[in-house]
């Protein structure tokens, strides 16, 4: 990995957690399964599994891409700290979010993979 690459992937992973900190900074008014939290993880999981197949996207952006926007974009650290909260029984009658959350990103996941496999190959103009 250069150095130029490995600066790409830590700062795509910078902004897109960024983005998710925006997306998500509101406090929850009831405990439970945050549904913008599972839509954050679910969104990361397709372009993560499209990014996987996608044929025409170079080695490099790929990294960018999965690792460093999707990895930074995603939030499996807010699920687990849910979860972690709910067993210590830190919020009375809090159910389990981790499941859903499971369950949904495999299943974006694997439609991303689809996708990826499925769309013909960007074809550059001709020059």
């Amino acid at each position: 990995m250069t150095p130029l690459l490995f600066l790409a992937v830590a700062g795509a992973g910078g902004l897109a957690a960024a983005l998710r900190w925006l997306l998500s900074r509101r406090p929850r008014e009831q405990p439970g399964l945050d549904p913008r939290i599972l839509a954050i993880n679910a969104v990361g999981s397709l372009a993560a599994g499209y990014c996987a197949t996608a044929l025409w996207m170079p080695d490099e952006l790929r990294l960018v891409l999965i690792t460093g926007v999707c990895g930074g974009f995603t939030t499996w650290g807010t699920v687990l700290l849910a979860e972690a909260t709910t067993a210590r029984g830190v919020e009375p009658g809090r159910r389990s979010s981790l499941v859903p959350n499971l369950v949904v990103c495999i299943v974006a996941a694997l439609v991303g993979l689809l996708l990826g496999a499925a769309l013909p190959p960007y074809a550059a103009a001709p020059a």
